[in-house]
């Protein structure tokens, strides 16, 4: 399952670092409540650098196939965007996609936002923020 592989990819010391451009976050957020209403686990597919896309995917049905996708350039969505893994420096990240609606909601009058892959008593993407009323961390379990 997507589930298994991904723990598999996390336990080979993946790595992934980035800073989210914020003005990306609210079409993020308008891509995660569409996706949201069609399936509640997604996967966030991070390519390799010299890759030009990131990608959405809502889980694939009982047959395989997928239900719904959304494919985006890189370039407006990330800055200083660091990647490693031992399967071709590509990561997939199952999460439930209404917690990572809350975090880009909170993240939405950031001044600044930081994506990193983390392992703390399970793995987590931590969203780093500033914003008027201080530093923000969110965990969003993967």
């Amino acid at each position: 399952s997507l589930r298994e592989t991904t723990w598999e990819y996390i336990k080979f010391k993946m790595k992934f670092k980035s800073r989210l451009r914020v003005e990306a976050v609210p079409e993020l957020i308008r891509v995660l409540q569409s996706l949201e209403r069609t399936e509640r686990n997604i996967v966030l597919y991070l390519m390799k650098p010299s890759e030009s896309t990131i990608k959405f995917i809502v889980k694939q049905d009982l047959v395989g196939s997928v239900v719904a996708h959304a494919v985006f350039s890189r370039a407006p969505l990330f800055s200083d965007y660091r990647i490693q893994s031992k399967n071709n420096d590509e990561i997939g990240l199952e999460l439930d996609c209404s917690n990572l609606l809350r975090t880009m909601k909170s993240a939405a009058d950031a001044d600044q936002l930081t994506i990193k892959l983390s392992k703390k008593d399970v793995e987590v993407l931590v969203f780093e923020f500033q914003t008027v009323m201080g530093s923000i961390q969110q965990d969003v379990p993967v």
